[in-house]
Formats: structure tokens, C-alpha cells, sequence
């Protein structure tokens, strides 16, 4: 249906390829079924642009080096990443104040997962969209 109305570009808002963390953020497609979403579409002749999200609750350095190293086996076209924001008086902010959820990192863990996806994209000449990090306001 894509291809027969010229669809040249897919854009998905994967968010995560950690099913712990694909979870508690309710996205419909866990690790498994993105990467078969993604394969698809490319299979099709589809270029495809993700969304990443870092800086989630209790989210470590390393997770985020696994998410953006699956974006880049995929060899998706662009990877727009973004740091997770949590929005006062919505259902994950009132887990993270009554302790279901580990808090955000500090922005010295957000400061190194910016320059941990920098490094690695750049190494792999990808050049992903960062917006402005919260410590650079």
C-alpha cells in the first residue's frame, strides 16, 4: 500500500529496543516485533528513520549503547534521538515519586549518553539528529 501511494519514507517512534523499559512506557511493539517492522519496510525498499529515547528512568549507559547499536545493525537512514522528559502529574511521573520506578538520571548521566550516541554514530558515519540537551540550556 506504501509503495503504490509513493511512500518513499518510514519514520517510527521506536523509543527502545529494552523490552524491560518497552513495558512501563506502553509501546505496542516490543524488541522483536520493531526489528521486524523495521526489516520489513526496508525489505519493501523503504528508507527508515527511528525515534530514540534516553535518559529513561533507571536507564544505564550501556542500555543505551545496546539501543543505538541494534539502530545501527538495522542500518536504518536517520536516528532522531531525544532525552526522555517526564511530564509532572501523568501516570509515570506519580511511579517514579512513590518509588514503582527508578528516578531519571542526573545530568551527568544524560551528558554522557549525548556524547556516548554522538561518539558511536559518528564512528559508524551516521549523523543523527540531537537536539540541545538539558545541561546545554
Amino acid at each position: 500500500m506504501l509503495n503504490s501511494n509513493n511512500v518513499q519514507q518510514l519514520d517510527i517512534g521506536i523509543q527502545t529496543f529494552n523490552d524491560s523499559f518497552v513495558g512501563w512506557l506502553q509501546l505496542r511493539d516490543n524488541s522483536a516485533k520493531a526489528k521486524l517492522k523495521l526489516k520489513t519496510a526496508r525489505k519493501h525498499g523503504l528508507r527508515v528513520s527511528i525515534d530514540l529515547l534516553y535518559n529513561l528512568p533507571g536507564q544505564k549507559v550501556e542500555q543505551w549503547k545496546e539501543d543505538i547499536k541494534k539502530a545501527l545493525e538495522l542500518e536504518v537512514e536517520s536516528v532522531d534521538c531525544y532525552r526522555w522528559i517526564c511530564i509532572q502529574k501523568r501516570f509515570l511521573a506519580e511511579k517514579i515519586a512513590t518509588g514503582e520506578l527508578p528516578p531519571v538520571g542526573g545530568l551527568e548521566v544524560e551528558l554522557k549518553m549525548y556524547l556516548e550516541a554522538y561518539r558511536l554514530f559518528k564512528k559508524y558515519g551516521v549523523f543523527p539528529r540531537l537536539p540541545q540537551p538539558l545541561f546545554a540550556s
